[in-house]
């Protein structure tokens, strides 16, 4: 009888636990088990030589310096990390060029840096905090994909 009782004390305690933690804990679980990948509507990046560029809003430049810079280097790296054969080039060659020049349209980028695409991140908003104690980020973002010898969006 014993032999019944504590696997089916655990089965409990568990479920206890879940349920007190909160639906967030759940939802993290239920992501983790199956996370609904989807797979990417742009296709084109393989063997290309790729900029990846976050521009925040004038409003967050001061805020949030490093936001944008982070956000374009992580992106960088699942590229990476995701796309055969995708060489995409480092942030701090992106941010010398930056800072040396006036950044005024993608495709301009992509021809000084020698690359092929050009990813456009437009950070619009970026919060950590929702009120404040509530640690919940949210970022407002439009992506453009260019193709530097097109001169146009590629998407």
């Amino acid at each position: 009888m014993s032999s019944v009782r504590t696997p089916l004390l655990a089965v409990l305690l568990t479920a206890a636990a879940l349920a007190i933690s909160g639906c967030s804990t759940l939802g993290t679980l239920a992501y983790l088990v199956n996370p609904n990948d989807i797979a990417a509507e742009f296709d084109e990046l393989s063997g290309k030589h790729v900029a990846v560029v976050c521009q925040p809003v004038v409003e967050l430049q001061y805020s949030d310096a490093g936001s944008s810079r982070e956000l374009a280097q992580f992106v960088g790296m699942n590229l990476e990390r995701n796309i055969r054969r995708a060489e995409v080039i480092g942030q701090q060659e992106v941010a010398r060029w930056i800072d040396e020049n006036e950044l005024l349209e993608y495709p301009e980028l992509g021809k000084a840096l020698d690359a092929d695409i050009v990813i456009g991140i437009d950070l619009e908003d970026f919060r950590l905090y929702e009120g404040s104690t509530l640690y919940r980020g949210k970022a407002t973002v439009h992506v453009h994909v260019y193709d530097v010898a097109e001169e146009e969006a590629a998407v």
